[in-house]
């Protein structure tokens, strides 16, 4: 019998099992979410946006060091002047955004251009914010924070 599955779990980082079920998941659901996200991006810019422009909207992101274009579909929640996203930090996309960038938003069809504001290290706007989506629950909802990051968009007056 082969050693090699309790290698593979050895060189892993000893924080959790469940950890351990992020990162197998997330190999075997990443073809089957890059073709839905291919789909996500059609609609979006399409004239069938309404379909998901209650809970989507779709980043435009430049990559700091290839400047290639980056179209990123997320859940947002709005919120008095804006929108607000999430993610997690072990996700690679948001690296590519500064606090204070101006990047362009498809949000119901329409295109607008927004200021990044990242919350990183405020970890109580996170517990809120995760809260306030119905993600996690109140007993997480700390532990949880200090695996997410919130970016708040603004849109930007011209």
């Amino acid at each position: 019998m082969s050693r090699w599955p309790n290698r593979f779990f050895e060189l892993l980082p000893r924080k959790r099992t469940v950890d351990v079920l992020v990162i197998e998941m997330t190999v075997l659901l990443k073809p089957i979410l890059a073709i839905g996200n291919f789909f996500v991006r059609r609609i979006m810019r399409g004239r069938f946006h309404w379909l998901l422009s209650r809970n989507v909207v779709l980043l435009e992101i430049r990559g700091r060091k290839s400047g290639r274009l980056y179209l990123v579909p997320v859940n947002y929640r709005e919120f008095d002047g804006g929108v607000s996203v999430m993610t997690y930090r072990w996700r690679k996309w948001w690296r590519n955004l500064r606090d204070g960038d101006e990047i362009a938003i498809w949000l119901r069809g329409k295109r607008l251009s927004v200021r990044v504001e990242m919350v990183t290290d405020d970890h109580e706007a996170i517990a809120a914010a995760l809260l306030d989506r119905g993600w996690v629950r109140k007993s997480i909802a700390n532990a949880k924070a200090e695996e997410a990051v919130l970016m708040r968009l603004r849109r930007v007056d011209r």
